[in-house]
């Protein structure tokens, strides 16, 4: 299966579909009043959220459990995969609340933790792919990414740069992602990238370079490699404990980029998607489409991108 949401329709609501990634056909379709949507990655729950509320759908659209009420308005919601059936929000008062759906019949959390940031321009809130982590930003101090312990409510680190060049980058609309295997996390602000642990946060390495115009991170499914595109196109390689450069190409205008579970790279830009073996060191093919988001499936059989233009979405 997959997503696809629109922001706006001419009624005024935002829609989400899931799709039959086998067949392109429509599984169901969840209307929300203006708010935004979240989906888990193992699609099996769907979140609608507007103001203090957050609405929970099953994948075929029907809603399941109770409405989740928050004491401020709710900027962004995340769920967990992995059976734990956590959800975090976001919200306005600079607070995470995280429910857990299985006992959640009074709509009340099971916590709260403070520090969190979202200035409209961007804000991480982020589960890993197994639930054991949530990442997000603070709002102590600009570039910090606070890492938790799901299973047992407490905070891992704050994964901090401690870099005097870091500033703000507003144009990105999040700073930080997980490895598939929940093993490793990516951090990034203007001053480079830096790859940590997820067991003690502690860095296993970092890329220091003065980033001042939009660039694009994708971190592999094992963590073991660093996609950046910014200048130049680089992969750079954690296996050893470290990182090290092992790709470097005069690619410039790159704009989304994603990993296959074998390693393979997709590589966006305003023309086309290209495709190249980190294993081979070589392009495997190009794509004469536009794309604003690209996404492998799991077991590398689709591969879908998102369009700059009214196509929508193209699965292949």
């Amino acid at each position: 299966m997959f997503v696809s949401w629109s922001n706006r329709t001419i009624w005024g609501d935002k829609i989400l579909k899931v799709w039959d990634a086998v067949t392109g056909t429509p599984i169901s379709t969840i209307k929300g009043n203006g708010g935004s949507f979240e989906i888990a990655n193992d699609f099996s729950t769907v979140a609608s959220f507007e103001n203090k509320a957050i609405t929970l759908y099953n994948v075929k659209g029907s809603e399941h459990g109770v409405t989740l009420t928050t004491s401020a308005k709710v900027l962004k919601v995340a769920i967990s995969s992995g059976g734990l059936n956590r959800i975090a929000a976001g919200l306005s008062d600079g607070t995470v609340s995280l429910w857990d759906t299985r006992d959640s019949q009074d709509g009340k959390p099971i916590g709260s933790f403070g520090d969190y940031r979202d200035d409209g321009y961007r804000g991480s809130l982020e589960f890993s792919a197994t639930g054991a982590r949530l990442a997000y930003n603070t709002s102590a101090k600009k570039g910090v990414v606070k890492l938790l312990n799901v299973i047992k409510g407490e905070f891992v680190a704050d994964l901090d740069w401690e870099s005097a060049l870091s500033r703000d980058l507003f144009w990105l609309n999040k700073d930080c992602a997980f490895s598939r295997d929940g093993s490793r996390i990516v951090s990034w602000q203007s001053s480079g990238v830096k790859l940590w642990d997820c067991g003690d946060g502690q860095p296993v390495g970092t890329i220091e370079k003065e980033m001042e115009y939009h660039y694009t991170v994708a971190i592999s499914d094992t963590g073991s490699f660093l996609a950046i595109g910014y200048k130049t196109l680089e992969v750079w390689s954690g296996n050893r404990g470290n990182l090290s450069q092992v790709v470097n190409l005069p690619y410039d205008h790159v704009s989304p980029l994603a990993f296959s579970p074998d390693d393979t790279l997709a590589i966006g830009t305003n023309f086309d998607v290209k495709l190249y073996s980190i294993k081979n060191r070589s392009f495997l093919s190009t794509l004469s489409i536009s794309s604003r988001v690209l996404a492998f499936s799991p077991d590398c059989t689709r591969f879908a991108v998102g369009n700059f233009n009214s196509t929508g979405v193209s699965l292949l």
